[in-house]
């Protein structure tokens, strides 16, 4: 018997004849268990943390999969998979309002944190107004940037 994560496989071996028959917990995904893909999928899509959901898992006695393998989905399948459905819906949004005959209102926002908090970097977003469509998000780094009166005052004396 093999377990692995939220997976176990069982291959039945008949000693009398040929017969043999692999039974599994769930099925594959390119050599992958479905739920342990589903359940990093789950929490990354959440918002929430492989670490709190493992520990609430270990806590109700649910084998789960390791962070090892919640980064591994996440880095070399989910991720990508959303770039690229994002990239994708991204050129069709832009492609339609490039042909579309007439103005295209559109306003921009960042966010970068909360007043009082230091953040290095922040979103800014590019929205179409009237469908509420996101049309671009950059990351950007927040530069700060101080003004000093008395420096003011001395070059324009």
């Amino acid at each position: 018997m093999d377990i692995s994560h939220t997976f176990a496989s069982v291959l039945q071996h008949c000693p009398n004849c040929e017969f043999k028959r692999r039974w599994v917990t769930q099925p594959m995904i390119a050599n992958i268990p479905e739920g342990n893909l589903l359940l990093s999928a789950s929490v990354l899509f959440s918002g929430s943390s492989s670490a709190k959901t493992n520990c609430i898992l270990s806590f109700m006695k649910i084998n789960s999969i390791s962070q090892s393998t919640f980064y591994h989905h996440s880095q070399n399948l989910l991720q990508p998979t959303i770039l690229s459905l994002w990239n994708d819906t991204q050129k069709q949004l832009l492609d339609w309002l490039s042909k579309r005959p007439g103005e295209v209102i559109v306003s921009g926002d960042m966010r970068a944190d909360s007043p009082g908090h230091c953040a290095k970097y922040g979103s800014y977003t590019v929205m179409k107004l009237v469908s509420n469509r996101v049309i671009h998000i950059s990351l950007v780094k927040v530069r700060t940037f101080t003004f000093n009166a008395r420096q003011s005052n001395s070059r324009n004396v």
